[in-house]
């Protein structure tokens, strides 16, 4: 008998358990908007895309909003004021949802530092961990963005090459936003951005003096996310585990932070919240992580083309050297890159090359259509909608796309690479 009470109470405690962690948040968010006028605040889940995800629309009525928002997990989220999103130049107004009130003071730009956020245990971890990091660091890495400013006023930052090339972008820019302008004029604009951008990318594009000054940012930067990463480490909680989801993501971006740091850590969180959706897609990126990178295998996945159908990449490229481009119709660099690999593709066709095209769109294929009917890219094309399958995850990409190239067995030889580079290793290769 005392063996099945204790049986019982088990048995009640497990339901009790299961109960609980199904049950629904419901947090009531309450605001003031001081200093500023806007109509609305969009809500969004921080691992949402504020450019593409389905927005929550929250009404601002005489500077004031008010909204209860019903989540099933606590995680991080965010606000947006509406006409900066339009605008394309927006903050991240950071809360996690807990059962009770969440309540803002928000400031305009100029007085952003007295925003106030006031809400559960987590809201208060997250803004806490920033307030006494921005002490630690701030004034080192304000004292070189002044230096960098004083740099730009006496025109001394940026180099001469990317003055002319920032001077013919604006002009390009100006000439595609026109009334007037042919569709010519916005392929001008998006190969001048890819010019600009590779500029920055490559570091090309400051003076001596300004590289001297970036180093030393770097160098902040190291000790800053090294301090970071000990944080998450040593306090595991869903704030630290919000943090390390956003440096796996950016991994390639944050300075000091290595993929061996991403392993050693990640197994702590999917212990203490194995169901929680931040473990599955950590469990996504690590694969990413291990798997994407130059002699490793390929990540197999299935996607439609535009007429519903759906393809096995494995089925597209095994047994060819192939590469798999991931890229959207409205990203300018990507279709330039794509561009590029038509010459490639007609002369390597026939000798064991082909391409997998893979389009991230959002909400319909109207535009991924018009482009591929416009670009007649003469490879399989696929779609990749609303993250359905989750590739850019899988393959750790941020953004709108990348490329990859893969030899005969699946092995990835290059990523990113330039179409000469591509041109050389299959001449070498496949010229036998």
């Amino acid at each position: 008998m005392k063996d099945l009470h204790k049986i019982l109470f088990l048995l009640i405690a497990l339901l009790l358990t299961k109960a609980s962690s199904g049950q629904e948040i419901s947090c009531r968010l309450t605001g003031q908007i001081i200093g500023r006028e806007s109509n609305a605040l969009i809500l969004f889940r921080a691992t949402e895309d504020p450019d593409h995800d389905t927005m929550t629309f929250i009404p601002i009525n005489d500077g004031k909003f008010e909204y209860t928002l019903t989540a099933s997990f606590p995680e991080a989220y965010f606000l947006i004021f509406q006409d900066d999103l339009e605008l394309g130049n927006y903050r991240y107004i950071y809360f996690f949802p807990e059962n009770g009130t969440t309540d803002f003071k928000l400031y305009s730009k100029a007085d952003v530092d007295k925003d106030e956020i006031i809400g559960g245990k987590l809201t208060s971890e997250y803004y806490n961990y920033f307030k006494l990091n921005k002490y630690a660091y701030w004034p080192q890495k304000k004292a070189i963005l002044d230096s960098i400013a004083e740099l730009e006023k006496r025109e001394e930052y940026y180099n001469s090459e990317f003055k002319i090339q920032q001077k013919k972008l604006t002009e390009v820019m100006a000439m595609s936003m026109a009334e007037n302008c042919i569709e010519n004029d916005h392929e001008i604009a998006i190969a001048q951005t890819q010019v600009v951008q590779n500029m920055i990318n490559k570091k090309e594009h400051v003076t001596q003096k300004g590289r001297a000054l970036n180093d030393k940012m770097d160098s902040i930067s190291v000790l800053e996310n090294r301090h970071r990463i000990d944080y998450i480490q040593n306090n595991p909680s869903l704030v630290s585990y919000y943090f390390l989801i956003q440096d796996t993501q950016d991994i390639e971006f944050r300075q000091g932070v290595t993929e061996s740091d991403i392993k050693l850590i990640a197994p702590i969180f999917s212990e203490k919240y194995p169901d929680h959706p931040y473990t599955k897609m950590m469990a996504m990126m690590l694969e990413s992580l291990l798997r994407i990178k130059v002699s490793e295998k390929y990540i197999d996945f299935s996607a439609p083309d535009l007429n519903g159908k759906y393809y096995k990449l494995s089925e597209i490229i095994d047994g060819k050297f192939a590469v798999i481009d991931l890229w959207a119709s409205w990203c300018g660099p990507c279709i330039n890159g794509s561009r590029s690999l038509v010459p490639i593709y007609e002369e390597f066709k026939e000798k064991g090359f082909t391409i997998c095209g893979i389009a991230r769109e959002y909400k319909n294929t109207d535009a991924l259509k018009y482009r591929l009917e416009k670009e007649k890219f003469p490879w399989i094309n696929l779609v990749e909608m609303d993250d359905k399958n989750q590739i850019w995850l899988q393959y750790s990409v941020q953004g709108a796309g990348r490329k990859f190239l893969v030899d005969d067995k699946g092995e990835i030889l290059a990523i990113e690479p330039e179409a000469e580079e591509i041109r050389k290793i299959l001449s070498e290769r496949l010229n036998q």
